[in-house]
């Protein structure tokens, strides 16, 4: 149910970066690299539901 509304692009990048083989793992180039991430910056999922959640998600990052 928690994954329901998380598009593919979400869910790719995230099973990259959750990879246990190292090898295969995303860096941080290549998380800021992914087509999610290039949709977040471009501004395309700022207006969905989820770009939302996620805006907010990195504007905390600084308190983490």
């Amino acid at each position: 149910k928690v994954w329901a509304n998380v598009s593919p692009d979400a869910k790719d990048l995230i099973s990259n970066l959750l990879e246990r083989d190292v090898a295969k793992r995303f860096s941080a180039e290549d998380a800021l690299n992914h087509k999610w991430m290039a949709d977040y910056k471009a501004g395309v999922l700022k207006t969905s539901a989820f770009g939302k959640k996620a805006t907010e998600a990195f504007a905390n990052l600084g308190e983490f």
